[in-house]
């Protein structure tokens, strides 16, 4: 019996000595990070000038003509002084850094060099290559857009969602289906140097489902992706493991792990889902919904079939995290119903990235619509801006915003 005794006894201190090892390396991993802290942030709202962060902000106004009829846009890439835009046609677009049309791209089809869908697309930065996404893999095409390879992609039972260039030949790939997959792979010799696996759960009916649980994005420097299993924001080192750099304080506003769709889009409960990020070397931007935390909705209107209006009210925000400051801040509108930046540069619409480029170019776009009512309806607009909007017609294609860095 003593003996007995003797054995738990030794095992339970074995216990609390493992257990206090595992706490003091969760706590050690934690300490690497750098807390982006939403929970006690919540409240800070601010109204922050594009000026903090850009010297200049230019506007190119995009030649129309009959190969270059620009639809809904669905990406824009600002890489190699090119400006490339993909619309709902699934072509893409390249302008010139004045706006004169070069060149519209579209390879749809079933043969060798062709896409079936483009998913995404991205461009290499170092020599000005064209990667095209598709579910089923990896198309290139050289800095004259004519075809070099196809790259398969890794799994064959999963869809290729996203991809990013790591280096010359490695990828780092999204993959979804029954499971949510990310990988690191070389295109030339199929080796998978790492991957990370999560099986999609099955919540049944009136349950969100997360379209993927790993988003990647690129920073000027690294590739980045976040996890949306612990809210963790991980790089990738020169070997291939990944590095957790930033951690999303959530704390009691994290978004429930299983959400009905209806709770996901209500606009009284308090909790907080994040809908975009990107990166540049000094500030990390978020698209957030809010819901009951929002203390500055977006009001708009909307016309009933019996001529009666009704108010749209949108509880998103545009959301900056400072590296430098490290500091977490919910944006001001800068003018009533508009999210963004104040552009107290031009004297023209908010401004928020929709594409960074790899040397930290801030880039958008307005259509003609957007501007000339802006220029027609705000006192406050620029001169630059009246100037431009009196330009534009209405079946203009977009006008690209270029913010350069400081």
């Amino acid at each position: 019996m003593k003996g007995k005794l003797v054995w738990m006894a030794g095992v339970s201190f074995l216990f609390i000595i493992l257990l206090f090892n595992s706490c003091t390396s969760v706590n050690s991993r934690k300490e690497k990070l750098t807390v982006i802290d939403i929970e006690s942030s919540i409240n800070n709202y601010e109204l922050v000038n594009l000026s903090d962060y850009a010297s200049d902000l230019k506007y190119i106004q995009l030649e129309t003509n009959d190969s270059a009829l620009i639809g809904a846009i669905a990406n824009i890439v600002y890489e190699c002084n090119k400006i490339y835009i993909s619309d709902q046609s699934e072509s893409i677009y390249v302008f010139d850094t004045e706006g004169k049309h070069l060149k519209t791209f579209n390879k749809k089809g079933r043969g060798p060099g062709e896409y079936n869908r483009l998913v995404n697309f991205f461009v290499n930065p170092d020599n000005g290559y064209l990667h095209i996404i598709t579910s089923k893999a990896l198309l290139c095409y050289d800095n004259e857009l004519n075809f070099v390879e196809e790259i398969e992609k890794p799994e064959n039972d999963l869809f290729l969602i996203n991809a990013k260039l790591i280096a010359e030949d490695i990828y780092a790939v999204v993959l979804n289906g029954k499971r949510h997959s990310i990988q690191i792979v070389d295109g030339k010799s199929k080796n998978v140097y790492y991957q990370k696996f999560a099986e999609r759960e099955s919540l049944g009916n009136g349950f969100m489902a997360k379209f993927t649980l790993f988003n990647i994005f690129q920073t000027a420097g690294e590739l980045r992706y976040l996890s949306v299993l612990n809210d963790t924001i991980y790089s990738f080192t020169d070997d291939y493991k990944e590095k957790p750099d930033y951690y999303l304080n959530y704390g009691k506003y994290r978004e429930p792990e299983q959400v009905t769709v209806e709770d996901f889009g209500s606009s009284d409960l308090n909790f907080v889902s994040l809908l975009s990020i990107r990166e540049s070397d000094e500030l990390i931007f978020m698209y957030i919904f809010l819901r009951g935390l929002c203390k500055e909705p977006v009001i708009s209107y909307a016309t009933n079939p019996d001529g009666s209006r009704r108010e749209i009210r949108s509880n998103t925000a545009y959301a900056l995290y400072d590296k430098k400051l490290n500091e977490f801040n919910i944006l001001l509108q800068p003018v009533k119903g508009m999210l963004g930046f104040a552009d107290d540069l031009t004297g023209g619409i908010p401004f928020w990235p929709k594409h960074i480029s790899s040397n930290n170019n801030l880039v958008s776009y307005l259509t003609p619509q957007k501007i000339k009512s802006f220029a027609e309806t705000n006192n406050n607009a620029g001169e630059s801006v009246k100037i431009l909007a009196s330009k534009l017609s209405e079946n203009d294609n977009p006008v690209v915003i270029i913010a350069s860095p400081k």
